[in-house]
């Protein structure tokens, strides 16, 4: 009994060290421009479209599902002088579902260096 105790304390002890050591190296922020505490566009950042369209195109390339609670809230940013826009699905609780990010021409991703990504508030690498 003693030797199951002292793994599962190992265990534990190894899951907090790991967990606290990914935590303080992590490779994206809480914040940004589109990030989710972001505000919520009211419009889009260009003329030659709306937020309607931006709304279908992140449902595409997201997978966005259509079921009754959810709604989209959308965060617009100009990154590196290019349009973005963050698209987040939200349950009925106010958690994240699903999230997915189109520039102004509808492609599924930022395009470009690894530095815009950063100062869009996602990954650098």
């Amino acid at each position: 009994m003693a030797v199951y105790l002292l793994v599962a304390g190992g265990l534990v002890v190894g899951y907090a060290v790991v967990a606290t050591l990914l935590w303080v190296n992590r490779d994206f922020a809480d914040d940004g421009p589109l990030s989710f505490h972001a505000p919520r566009a009211t419009a889009a950042l260009d003329a030659t479209t709306s937020l309607a369209t931006i709304e279908r195109r992140c449902a595409q390339v997201g997978d966005f599902s259509g079921g009754a609670g959810y709604t989209t809230k959308i965060v617009a940013a100009r990154v590196a002088g290019a349009a973005y826009y963050a698209c987040y699905q939200i349950s009925g609780d106010g958690s994240v579902w699903n999230a997915a990010v189109v520039d102004d021409q509808g492609v599924g991703r930022p395009t470009g260096s690894s530095s815009r990504r950063a100062r869009g508030g996602g990954s650098g690498r």
